[in-house]
């Protein structure tokens, strides 16, 4: 059942699917957080204030301090809301494959993560201040162990050089998706094929 939802405060329409006609109401806590992270994700940690994001929510200031002491703490429950999200993103695959296809499989699984909506955000705003801010550093460092482990588990490539190779494609293509909307599979095809002619 589909169901819209007014909410007043924000001057948002809330539009989602709830089976067996539950309403899923996000509470004010998380839709801090996520305002937070789309403010980070859109201009930069800099310019998320109590005042910008007080008026992304259509609320008062004050209201913020009930649910946060302030923007440091916001941001670091930002980051573990959509850590949690994150973790979320299972993936099945099957071994029978070749490398290549399966590489194929894991950049494709790992793309459509990065275009979620839901995350989209998130992992810009990583990507963007993981040079200045230890949450977003500690953040993408997870995100590099998961990406890691994945490839690790699903190629297990004995040689380095290659597995840099791999690893500096897989990331430089994430990042260049999340920077400017570039979706190139070039780099990563030709990786494939490459693997498959070992």
């Amino acid at each position: 059942m589909w169901r819209c939802l007014y909410r007043p405060e924000s001057g948002k329409i809330l539009i989602f699917y709830l089976p067996f006609g539950r309403f899923l109401i996000m509470d004010r806590k998380s839709e801090i957080l996520e305002s937070a992270m789309m403010i980070i994700g859109e201009e930069g940690r800099e310019k998320l204030t109590m005042d910008t994001l007080s008026k992304s929510l259509g609320i008062r200031k004050a209201s913020l301090y009930h649910y946060f002491k302030g923007k440091e703490e916001i941001i670091r429950g930002a980051y573990e809301y959509y850590h949690k999200k994150m973790m979320r993103h299972a993936f099945q695959i099957d071994l029978k494959m070749n490398k290549d296809e399966l590489l194929l499989k894991l950049y494709e699984h790992w793309m459509e993560i990065i275009k979620d909506d839901e995350l989209f955000y998130f992992l810009r705003a990583i990507s963007e201040e993981h040079y200045f801010d230890q949450g977003a550093k500690e953040e993408m460092r997870a995100l590099e162990l998961m990406i890691e482990g994945s490839l690790s588990v699903v190629l297990g490539i004995p040689d380095k050089g290659l597995w840099d190779i791999i690893k500096a494609i897989f990331f430089h293509s994430m990042e260049s998706y999340l920077e400017d909307g570039d979706e190139s599979y070039e780099a990563i095809r030709a990786l494939s094929s490459y693997i498959a002619s070992r």
